[in-house]
């Protein structure tokens, strides 16, 4: 991984190369996705979003996930991340125009599917909702695989024009099953009342495409995502593929069983 640097100072300093430009790849709910580029290459995509005065970044780089903030502080200052009551390990950089941290697999999953970070930089302590994290970071690693080029926009109410293969044994063919949109902010319960291997949470994107979620469901255990009425999700065995259940879909008090 590149050092640690954060972005408006990359953007401003002599020693950082190809000055930074950056264009909107797309929304997810509050957060703006964006593309990063040194010159003509594409760098990575970030989502972004301000949270009560505080600018909040969630950056892709190399394959890693940095948490951004502007909550300033002194070079060396004591850093701590709680994420709803539960400490994670952060590498951070602190300088007088915000604070960057490098996140853990654990620590990028909490954030994901957190309700409230707090961020205690110094003597200066932040409290970051973190609405919206488990969509937005999904645009993000959409944004990197597209390598910042915008999808072209179709009208999610009408199915695509061609015919798409099924993404698994027993799956319908994701065009047919796409998310019609991001509507309010809701959850997802689903529950696995089985005793087969884990599954896997699939989100099937407005061009049906099957999106990984971070949540794995294992035999006997729910888990809750956070989505936005509208989203379809799929549920696939981790040993052929093959799909379980209906398509679920988010909506107010959404709760699922897969047998």
């Amino acid at each position: 991984m590149r050092p640690f640097c954060l972005l408006a100072l990359c953007a401003a300093s002599p020693a950082a190369g190809p000055a930074v430009a950056q264009q909107q790849f797309d929304m997810a709910g509050t957060w703006e996705i964006v593309a990063e580029a040194e010159g003509d290459a594409f760098s990575h995509c970030a989502a972004r979003r301000d949270v009560d005065g505080t600018e909040v970044r969630m950056i892709l780089l190399d394959d890693a996930w940095i948490f951004a903030a502007s909550v300033p502080g002194t070079p060396g200052a004591e850093v701590t991340l709680d994420i709803d009551e539960a400490l994670y390990p952060v590498e951070a950089e602190v300088t007088a125009d915000g604070t960057r941290l490098g996140l853990t697999t654990d620590g990028m999953e909490a954030v994901r599917n957190g309700t409230l970070a707090t961020l205690t930089v110094g003597d200066s302590v932040a409290e970051i909702a973190l609405n919206g994290t488990a969509a937005a970071a999904l645009r993000v690693e959409d944004c990197t695989y597209r390598e910042g080029q915008p999808p072209e926009p179709v009208d999610l109410h009408t199915p695509a024009p061609m015919a798409e293969a099924a993404p698994g044994p027993g799956c319908p063919a994701g065009r047919d099953v796409a998310s019609a949109g991001d509507g309010g902010e809701t959850e997802l319960a689903v529950t696995y009342d089985g005793p087969e291997a884990p599954l896997q949470l699939y989100w099937v994107d407005p061009y049906g495409r099957l999106l990984p979620m971070p949540a794995v469901l294992e035999p006997e255990a729910q888990v809750k995502v956070p989505a936005y009425e509208g989203q379809s999700f799929l549920v696939k065995t981790t040993t052929d593929g093959a799909c379980l259940g209906e398509t679920l879909k988010a909506g107010a008090q959404a709760a699922y069983v897969i047998r």
